[in-house]
C-alpha cells in the first residue's frame, strides 16, 4: 500500500509541476515532466497484461485520428496556396508533428490513470492517501509563498523563467493555472473520504483542511478566470445540491447566509480585479479578440482546420479582425504580436483552440467526452458526488473560458479519475437494481 501511494503522490506532483525549466531545453511540451514520464507509463501498459481501453479514452483517440486526417489536407492546401512551407519561420509540417505529440502523451497518460486505479480495489484508498499529502504540502507551499509575494522572486529556482512574479502560482507558469488543481485538491479528497467510509477523524481533517484552503487562497486570489468561475458554478452547485436532497435541505438556512457572504465577497475581489485591470490592461481585447477569430476561422472552415496550419489560419484571423471597427475601442497591443511570431499562437482556451482545429467533429468530441460525463454525474443522487461535480464543472468551464488543457495533466487525472468512478457506480448500481 505505501509503494502505491508513494507512485500515485509522485504521479500527481508531476502531473501539478507546470514550469518546469526543462522547458528552456526541450520546448513547451517539457514545460512539465509528464511527457518524460509518459515512457515508463507507455512501458507500465505494454507489459502490464491487456488492458480496457474505455470508451471516453476511445474518443480521444478517435479525434486525434480525426486531426491527422484533416491536417494532411489543409497542410497541402496552405503549402501550395502560399508556395512555402514555412509560415513566421516555422515548419508547417514540423508544427503539426509537434502539435499531435500533445494529444499522445494525454491518451498514454489517460489510459496509465484509468488502467492504474482500474486494477485493485486499494487504489482508490492510495489516491486517498496520496490526494491528502499532497494538499497538505500545497497548503504549506501557498502559505509560505503568499507571505514571501513581496520579494517577486520566491523559488525562482524551480521555474523555467528567473524574472519576477508577484502573484501566488505554486509549482506552475502563472496564476491562472493553479484554479483547476487546488479545486481537484479540495474536493476530491472530501469526496474519497466520504466514498470510502473513513473514520469520522480523518473525515473532519480533510473537511478542515479543504475548508481553509479554499477561503484562503480564494480570499489571496487574483486571478479573474478562477473568481469568475467560483462564482458562477461553485456557490450555485452548491444550493443547488443541498436544496434537491431532502436531508440536507434543512442546512439552507445555516448555508445560504455563509455562500452569499462568500459570494460577496469574491464577486467584491473579482470586480475590483476586473474594474482596476483586466480592461486597462488589454486582457480582455486579447480574450475577445482570440474568441472572435476562433470562431471566424469555424464559421468559414467548418470542418476544422487541423494540425500546423492552424498557425496560419490563427495569423490571418487575427489581421482580419484588427480592421474590425468592432475592436476600436480596445487594447489590442498584444494580441498584435500574435502575428509576428507563432510562439504565442493560440486563443489559451482549450474549447476555441480545438474549435479551430476540429471544428464540428470537435464539437462531436466535446458533447461526448465532456458534457455526457457531467450528465451522469449530475443525475446521481449520492450527497458526497456534489464533490466530483464542483471540479468537472471548474475544468470544463475553464477549458472554456480561459486555460487550455495542453500540458494541464491535473485535468486529465480528472477525467481519467471519473471514468473509472463512473465504471465503479454503474457497476453498483446495477447490482443493487
Amino acid at each position: 500500500m505505501k509503494l502505491k501511494i508513494v507512485l500515485i503522490f509522485i504521479v500527481l506532483l508531476a502531473s501539478i509541476y507546470q514550469d518546469c525549466p526543462l522547458v528552456n531545453v526541450f520546448g513547451e511540451l517539457a514545460r512539465t515532466p509528464i511527457v518524460f514520464m509518459s515512457i515508463p507509463m507507455g512501458l507500465y501498459l505494454m507489459f502490464s497484461g491487456k488492458f480496457y481501453i474505455s470508451k471516453y479514452n476511445s474518443y480521444l483517440i478517435l479525434y486525434l485520428l480525426y486531426l491527422v486526417i484533416i491536417s494532411v489536407f489543409y497542410l497541402a492546401f496552405v503549402i501550395i496556396y502560399t508556395g512555402d512551407v514555412n509560415f513566421l519561420g516555422e515548419n508547417l509540417i514540423v508544427k503539426a508533428i509537434k502539435m499531435a505529440v500533445y494529444p499522445g502523451v494525454i491518451i498514454v497518460y489517460y489510459q496509465f490513470i484509468y488502467t492504474w486505479l482500474d486494477r485493485g480495489e486499494d487504489k482508490f484508498k492510495a489516491l486517498m492517501y496520496a490526494l491528502i499529502g499532497l494538499e497538505i504540502f500545497i497548503t504549506i507551499f501557498l502559505i509560505i509563498e503568499s507571505i514571501n509575494l513581496g520579494s517577486g522572486y520566491f523559488l525562482t529556482a524551480i521555474h523555467a523563467t528567473k524574472a519576477g512574479y508577484w502573484r501566488i502560482r505554486l509549482l506552475t507558469y502563472e496564476e491562472s493555472w493553479i484554479g483547476s488543481i487546488l479545486t481537484i485538491l479540495i474536493f476530491l479528497p472530501v469526496f474519497l473520504v466520504s466514498y470510502l467510509n473513513q473514520p469520522k477523524k480523518l473525515k473532519n481533517f480533510v473537511y478542515c483542511l479543504s475548508g481553509f484552503l479554499f477561503l484562503y487562497y480564494t480570499f489571496k486570489s487574483e486571478s479573474k478566470g478562477y473568481l469568475l468561475l467560483i462564482l458562477i458554478s461553485v456557490f450555485p452547485l452548491v444550493i443547488k445540491r443541498l436544496y434537491e436532497n431532502e436531508k440536507t435541505r434543512k442546512m439552507l438556512v445555516y448555508a445560504v447566509p455563509v455562500i452569499l457572504i462568500g459570494g460577496i465577497g469574491v464577486f467584491l475581489s473579482v470586480s475590483d480585479i476586473i474594474l482596476k485591470n483586466w480592461y486597462t490592461s488589454g486582457s480582455f481585447g486579447t480574450r475577445f479578440g482570440s474568441y472572435f477569430a476562433s470562431l471566424s476561422i469555424f464559421i468559414h472552415n467548418p470542418l476544422g482546420v487541423g494540425l500546423g496550419s492552424f498557425i496560419y489560419f490563427l495569423a490571418e484571423a487575427i489581421t482580419d479582425l484588427l480592421r474590425s471597427e468592432l475592436f476600436s475601442g480596445l487594447i489590442l497591443s498584444e494580441i498584435m504580436g500574435y502575428r509576428s511570431t507563432t510562439e504565442a499562437l493560440a486563443t489559451k482556451t482549450y474549447f476555441f483552440d480545438q474549435l479551430i482545429l476540429g471544428g464540428l467533429c470537435f464539437l462531436v468530441f466535446f458533447y461526448h467526452f465532456f458534457i455526457k460525463r457531467y450528465v451522469f454525474f449530475s443525475k446521481r443522487k449520492r450527497q458526497d458526488i456534489l464533490f466530483v461535480i464542483i471540479p468537472l464543472v471548474f475544468a470544463i468551464m475553464g477549458g472554456i473560458a480561459y486555460f487550455s488543457y495542453d500540458i494541464k495533466y491535473d485535468v486529465w487525472f480528472l477525467f481519467a479519475f471519473t471514468d473509472v468512478l463512473q465504471k465503479k457506480l454503474m457497476t453498483k448500481e446495477s447490482d443493487e437494481a
